[in-house]
Protein backbone atom coordinates (compact mmCIF):
# COMPACT_ATOMS: atom_id res chain seq x y z
CA UNK A 1 0.00 0.00 0.00
CA UNK A 2 1.71 3.89 -1.17
CA UNK A 3 1.03 6.97 -1.01
CA UNK A 4 -2.29 7.10 1.28
CA UNK A 5 -1.75 10.47 1.56
CA UNK A 6 -3.21 10.60 -2.20
CA UNK A 7 -5.78 8.46 -1.46
CA UNK A 8 -6.96 10.64 1.82
CA UNK A 9 -6.63 13.76 -1.15
CA UNK A 10 -8.93 12.10 -3.29
CA UNK A 11 -11.61 11.02 -0.60
CA UNK A 12 -11.61 14.29 0.49
CA UNK A 13 -11.78 15.73 -3.15
CA UNK A 14 -14.71 13.46 -3.50
CA UNK A 15 -16.70 14.30 -0.61
CA UNK A 16 -16.67 17.93 -1.39
CA UNK A 17 -17.39 17.46 -5.37
CA UNK A 18 -20.80 15.22 -3.95
CA UNK A 19 -21.75 18.40 -2.16
CA UNK A 20 -22.44 20.35 -5.11
CA UNK A 21 -23.54 17.73 -7.10
CA UNK A 22 -26.47 16.51 -4.37
CA UNK A 23 -24.79 12.58 -3.92
CA UNK A 24 -23.15 13.76 -0.77
CA UNK A 25 -25.88 11.22 0.92
CA UNK A 26 -24.82 8.48 -1.19
CA UNK A 27 -20.71 9.07 -0.76
CA UNK A 28 -21.13 9.75 3.00
CA UNK A 29 -22.61 5.88 3.15
CA UNK A 30 -19.76 4.69 0.81
CA UNK A 31 -17.41 6.93 3.35
CA UNK A 32 -18.23 5.29 6.30
CA UNK A 33 -18.35 1.47 4.90
CA UNK A 34 -15.26 2.07 3.41
CA UNK A 35 -13.11 4.24 6.34
CA UNK A 36 -15.06 4.93 9.15
CA UNK A 37 -15.72 1.16 9.71
CA UNK A 38 -12.44 0.00 8.94
CA UNK A 39 -10.26 0.01 11.66
CA UNK A 40 -7.04 0.27 9.86
CA UNK A 41 -7.94 2.49 7.37
CA UNK A 42 -9.81 5.01 10.03
CA UNK A 43 -5.84 5.18 11.94
CA UNK A 44 -4.41 5.55 8.95
CA UNK A 45 -7.09 8.87 8.33
CA UNK A 46 -6.53 10.03 11.73
CA UNK A 47 -2.59 9.93 11.53
CA UNK A 48 -2.52 11.61 8.12
CA UNK A 49 -4.68 14.22 9.79
CA UNK A 50 -3.06 14.32 13.06
CA UNK A 51 0.52 15.11 10.91
CA UNK A 52 -0.98 17.84 8.71
CA UNK A 53 -2.71 19.73 11.38
CA UNK A 54 -0.29 22.49 13.30
CA UNK A 55 -0.52 20.86 17.00
CA UNK A 56 1.60 23.67 18.47
CA UNK A 57 4.47 21.76 19.46
CA UNK A 58 7.85 22.61 20.40
CA UNK A 59 10.82 21.51 18.18
CA UNK A 60 11.67 18.02 20.19
CA UNK A 61 8.03 17.09 20.72
CA UNK A 62 7.31 17.49 16.99
CA UNK A 63 10.21 15.10 16.15
CA UNK A 64 9.45 12.58 18.55
CA UNK A 65 5.27 13.02 17.50
CA UNK A 66 6.45 12.51 13.61
CA UNK A 67 8.55 9.55 14.44
CA UNK A 68 6.02 7.27 16.70
CA UNK A 69 3.19 8.47 14.03
CA UNK A 70 5.16 6.91 10.87
CA UNK A 71 6.40 3.85 12.60
CA UNK A 72 2.29 3.61 13.41
CA UNK A 73 1.71 4.15 10.08
CA UNK A 74 4.24 1.37 8.36
CA UNK A 75 2.96 -1.16 10.95
CA UNK A 76 -0.61 -0.18 9.60
CA UNK A 77 0.56 -0.76 5.78
CA UNK A 78 1.38 -3.76 6.27
CA UNK A 79 -2.27 -5.11 7.28
CA UNK A 80 -4.31 -2.77 5.91
CA UNK A 81 -6.75 -3.96 2.29
CA UNK A 82 -7.08 -0.51 0.67
CA UNK A 83 -8.56 -1.84 -2.58
CA UNK A 84 -12.00 -0.87 -2.71
CA UNK A 85 -10.98 2.81 -1.27
CA UNK A 86 -8.76 2.50 -4.01
CA UNK A 87 -11.76 1.94 -6.43
CA UNK A 88 -14.18 3.96 -4.72
CA UNK A 89 -12.09 6.89 -5.52
CA UNK A 90 -9.90 6.15 -8.81
CA UNK A 91 -12.03 8.50 -10.93
CA UNK A 92 -10.83 11.78 -9.02
CA UNK A 93 -7.76 13.58 -10.48
CA UNK A 94 -5.89 15.48 -7.27
CA UNK A 95 -2.58 16.58 -6.18
CA UNK A 96 -1.35 14.89 -3.20
CA UNK A 97 -1.97 17.43 -0.31
CA UNK A 98 0.34 15.14 1.89
CA UNK A 99 3.10 14.73 -0.36
CA UNK A 100 5.45 15.10 2.48
CA UNK A 101 4.01 12.66 4.90
CA UNK A 102 3.99 10.10 2.16
CA UNK A 103 7.85 10.94 1.13
CA UNK A 104 8.20 9.63 4.65
CA UNK A 105 6.62 6.69 5.11
CA UNK A 106 7.23 5.90 1.55
CA UNK A 107 11.45 6.11 3.31
CA UNK A 108 13.22 5.40 -0.58
CA UNK A 109 17.04 5.61 -0.03
CA UNK A 110 16.96 7.35 -3.47
CA UNK A 111 15.16 10.25 -2.02
CA UNK A 112 17.24 10.92 0.77
CA UNK A 113 17.13 14.77 0.01
CA UNK A 114 13.52 14.96 -0.48
CA UNK A 115 12.89 12.82 2.90
CA UNK A 116 14.71 15.16 4.93
CA UNK A 117 13.07 18.54 3.27
CA UNK A 118 9.35 16.55 3.72
CA UNK A 119 10.65 15.93 7.46
CA UNK A 120 11.78 19.83 8.46
CA UNK A 121 7.97 20.68 6.84
CA UNK A 122 5.92 18.42 8.56
CA UNK A 123 7.82 19.46 12.22
CA UNK A 124 7.55 23.20 11.01
CA UNK A 125 3.90 22.71 10.78
CA UNK A 126 3.43 20.38 14.18
CA UNK A 127 5.09 23.79 16.08
CA UNK A 128 2.66 25.92 14.78
CA UNK A 129 -0.15 27.34 17.08
CA UNK A 130 -3.38 25.61 16.24
CA UNK A 131 -5.84 27.95 14.52
CA UNK A 132 -8.97 29.48 16.59
CA UNK A 133 -12.05 30.33 15.07
CA UNK A 134 -13.71 33.35 16.80
CA UNK A 135 -17.42 34.02 16.80
CA UNK A 136 -18.20 36.62 14.81
CA UNK A 137 -21.56 38.44 14.73
CA UNK A 138 -21.66 39.53 10.95
CA UNK A 139 -24.14 42.65 9.62
CA UNK A 140 -27.36 41.22 8.24
CA UNK A 141 -26.42 41.98 4.14
CA UNK A 142 -23.42 39.61 4.90
CA UNK A 143 -25.39 36.80 6.52
CA UNK A 144 -27.55 36.43 3.46
CA UNK A 145 -24.85 37.29 0.73
CA UNK A 146 -22.93 33.90 2.35
CA UNK A 147 -26.39 32.14 2.80
CA UNK A 148 -26.81 32.44 -0.70
CA UNK A 149 -23.58 30.78 -2.08
CA UNK A 150 -23.68 26.98 -2.63
CA UNK A 151 -22.36 24.66 -0.46
CA UNK A 152 -19.18 23.69 -2.13
CA UNK A 153 -18.15 26.93 -2.01
CA UNK A 154 -18.13 26.85 1.74
CA UNK A 155 -17.14 22.73 2.28
CA UNK A 156 -13.23 23.83 3.10
CA UNK A 157 -14.28 26.02 6.26
CA UNK A 158 -16.52 24.01 7.98
CA UNK A 159 -15.67 23.28 11.31
CA UNK A 160 -16.46 19.65 13.26
CA UNK A 161 -20.19 20.94 14.40
CA UNK A 162 -21.00 22.21 11.00
CA UNK A 163 -19.83 18.45 9.09
CA UNK A 164 -22.16 16.90 12.38
CA UNK A 165 -25.07 18.85 11.04
CA UNK A 166 -24.76 17.87 7.90
CA UNK A 167 -24.38 14.56 8.97
CA UNK A 168 -27.84 14.37 10.79
CA UNK A 169 -29.30 16.22 7.51
CA UNK A 170 -28.44 13.29 5.45
CA UNK A 171 -29.37 10.45 7.68
CA UNK A 172 -33.02 11.23 8.44
CA UNK A 173 -35.31 9.33 6.73
CA UNK A 174 -37.39 10.82 3.36
CA UNK A 175 -40.75 11.65 4.98
CA UNK A 176 -38.75 12.94 8.29
CA UNK A 177 -36.60 14.85 5.91
CA UNK A 178 -39.58 16.30 3.83
CA UNK A 179 -41.56 17.16 7.46
CA UNK A 180 -38.65 19.29 8.92
CA UNK A 181 -37.81 20.77 5.49
CA UNK A 182 -41.39 22.26 5.33
CA UNK A 183 -41.30 23.10 8.68
CA UNK A 184 -38.38 24.89 8.47
CA UNK A 185 -39.34 26.75 5.09
CA UNK A 186 -42.30 27.96 6.49
CA UNK A 187 -40.33 29.24 10.13
CA UNK A 188 -37.64 31.36 7.51
CA UNK A 189 -40.48 32.41 5.23
CA UNK A 190 -41.69 33.58 8.72
CA UNK A 191 -39.05 35.48 9.98
CA UNK A 192 -37.81 37.21 6.44
CA UNK A 193 -41.15 39.01 6.08
CA UNK A 194 -41.26 40.14 9.46
CA UNK A 195 -37.93 41.71 8.58
CA UNK A 196 -38.73 42.69 5.67
CA UNK A 197 -41.72 45.14 7.01
CA UNK A 198 -38.91 46.36 9.68
CA UNK A 199 -36.64 47.73 7.17
CA UNK A 200 -35.73 51.31 6.33
CA UNK A 201 -32.54 50.47 3.88
CA UNK A 202 -34.09 50.05 0.55
CA UNK A 203 -30.91 48.15 -0.59
CA UNK A 204 -31.28 45.78 2.31
CA UNK A 205 -34.89 45.20 1.73
CA UNK A 206 -34.43 44.55 -1.83
CA UNK A 207 -31.57 41.62 -0.80
CA UNK A 208 -33.93 40.66 1.75
CA UNK A 209 -37.20 40.34 -0.58
CA UNK A 210 -34.47 38.14 -3.00
CA UNK A 211 -33.62 35.97 -0.25
CA UNK A 212 -37.29 35.63 0.72
CA UNK A 213 -38.19 34.72 -3.42
CA UNK A 214 -35.45 32.00 -3.74
CA UNK A 215 -36.45 30.81 -0.59
CA UNK A 216 -39.98 29.74 -1.20
CA UNK A 217 -39.03 28.88 -4.77
CA UNK A 218 -36.38 26.24 -3.60
CA UNK A 219 -37.36 22.18 -3.77
CA UNK A 220 -36.34 19.92 -0.78
CA UNK A 221 -32.96 18.88 -1.08
CA UNK A 222 -29.76 18.21 1.16
CA UNK A 223 -28.59 21.35 -0.13
CA UNK A 224 -31.20 23.59 0.55
CA UNK A 225 -31.54 22.04 3.68
CA UNK A 226 -28.32 23.26 4.75
CA UNK A 227 -28.24 26.21 3.52
CA UNK A 228 -32.23 26.97 4.75
CA UNK A 229 -30.94 25.77 8.23
CA UNK A 230 -27.41 28.67 8.37
CA UNK A 231 -30.23 31.36 6.88
CA UNK A 232 -32.36 30.38 9.45
CA UNK A 233 -29.98 30.73 12.45
CA UNK A 234 -28.53 33.69 11.25
CA UNK A 235 -32.30 35.55 11.38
Amino acid sequence: MKNFGLIKTKIEDKLVESYSNNSIKNELKRFKSLVLENRNALQLYHLYDNLSTPQGRNDEDSKLFLGEAVNMINNLRKTTNLEKINEWVKDIKSENRYSDIDTVVEGKVTKLDLIVASKKNIVENLKRKKETKDVIKLPLKTMLKVANKTLSEAISSLDEKEKTELTSILSLSSDEFNKQFGELKENTIKKLESLLTEQADAGLTTKVSETLNRVKSEPPNNLNFYKLQKLNESL
